[in-house]
């Protein structure tokens, strides 16, 4: 929906945010990471999550059964459940 909104120049913009691979920087983070998943998601798939829990060095990775991209909104005491319990530890 925001890319079929926007102008010409922030359409190119998006194209190039979103198809920049960043893989390499993956391994440079040096805190904990906590990364949460909806299973479901289809504007950034769990295998992109996966890649990016094996490549970040602390990296945990908690996914949300059923749900989407926003699984935040979907599942939100799940997910301030999860935040509560990795900021705790």
């Amino acid at each position: 929906a925001d890319y079929n909104a926007a102008p010409p120049i922030l359409r190119q913009t998006l194209v190039r945010v979103v198809n920049e691979d960043l893989k390499e920087y993956l391994p440079c983070i040096s805190c904990p990471t906590l990364l949460i998943w909806g299973e479901k998601d289809t504007a950034t798939p769990l295998s992109d999550a996966r890649v990016m829990e094996k490549r970040i060095p602390d990296a945990g990775l908690c996914v949300i059964r059923g749900a989407g991209h926003f699984s935040f909104v979907e599942r939100p005491g799940e997910v301030h459940a999860i935040v509560r319990s990795f900021l705790q530890s």
